[in-house]
């Protein structure tokens, strides 16, 4: 099915990731729990692959600019969105998202799947609100 909206839950394996997320928290595991579980599931790395002490922002960037796999940034806005409605958005997490609509690396991927100019139109105002939204969360959090 892929993408049928440009809302943030528009997307099939956003919504995979999202319920998944959601579910196991359902049955008292923590966010961060959560997280591993998915990244296993969904991108066959663990949060220990990724996660280290060191600022990774411009080879994020890089890696945005290169990468051809909307599912991938699908699965980290997911999480993002799970962990922002639980209050527990992780740095990481965040900056990886944050860096998926800053950088329009979603926006680029679905005009290569032929998204039209009015989708990505609603689709970056979708992602700026949500950008917002997670921001609110890191301040909150602080």
């Amino acid at each position: 099915m892929g993408t049928w909206s440009a809302q943030l839950d528009g997307n099939d394996i956003f919504v995979d990731v999202y319920e998944t997320f959601l579910d196991l928290h359902q049955t008292g595991k923590s966010p961060m729990e959560c997280t591993n579980e998915v990244m296993l599931d969904f991108l066959g790395m663990s949060w220990d692959d990724i996660m280290d002490e060191e600022d990774h922002e411009e080879e994020l960037i890089t890696f945005l600019h290169t990468h051809d796999e909307n599912d991938d940034l699908e699965i980290f806005l997911a999480i993002a969105k799970a962990q922002t409605e639980l209050n527990a958005l992780h740095p990481y997490i965040f900056q990886m998202a944050r860096l998926i609509i800053e950088t329009g690396a979603s926006l680029r991927l679905l005009k290569d799947l032929d998204a039209d100019e009015s989708f990505l139109t609603e689709r970056k105002q979708v992602l700026d609100q949500f950008l917002l939204d997670m921001k609110r969360e890191m301040e909150t959090s602080k």
